[in-house]
């Protein structure tokens, strides 16, 4: 029964450590978009942004539905849960509308502390795979 349970922990943990790599890797889109953005500042550079964080949204809701799972599984192990990522909104609307330095480097530093997030969660699922695959 016990081994069950590490095996479902164990698959959750690494379909979440799947998930959170595509999450980076479409953060790291955004956030190249966005250094363009603020080298030239046109509209088709914001549109693009744009397009790349909103797929990171898509990703960052699958994070957060397997973090959730992830969470259930380890109450059966008493362990420490990874905190689930909590990204501000990246402002979009009032971009475009005021689509200048300011608003590019507010989305840029939300896109870092997003990145940083997911790196931070990412650290913390694999330290609990391997604590879980050490006790099994």
């Amino acid at each position: 029964m016990q081994q069950n349970l590490s095996d479902e922990l164990i698959r959750v943990g690494n379909d979440l450590r799947k998930a959170l790599e595509n999450a980076l890797s479409t953060m790291d889109g955004a956030s190249n978009w966005g250094l363009l953005d603020l080298l030239s500042g046109n509209y088709y550079m914001t549109y693009t942004k744009y397009h790349k964080i909103e797929s990171a949204e898509v990703n960052l809701a699958h994070v957060k539905d397997l973090a959730r799972q992830f969470e259930c599984e380890l109450e059966t192990f008493n362990q420490s849960r990874p905190n689930i990522i909590d990204v501000k909104p990246f402002h979009t609307i009032s971009h475009y509308f005021f689509d200048n330095l300011y608003a590019d480097f507010l989305i840029q530093g939300n896109i870092a502390e997003a990145k940083e997030a997911l790196r931070e969660m990412m650290r913390c699922t694999e330290n609990i795979i391997r604590t879980i695959n050490h006790q099994s």
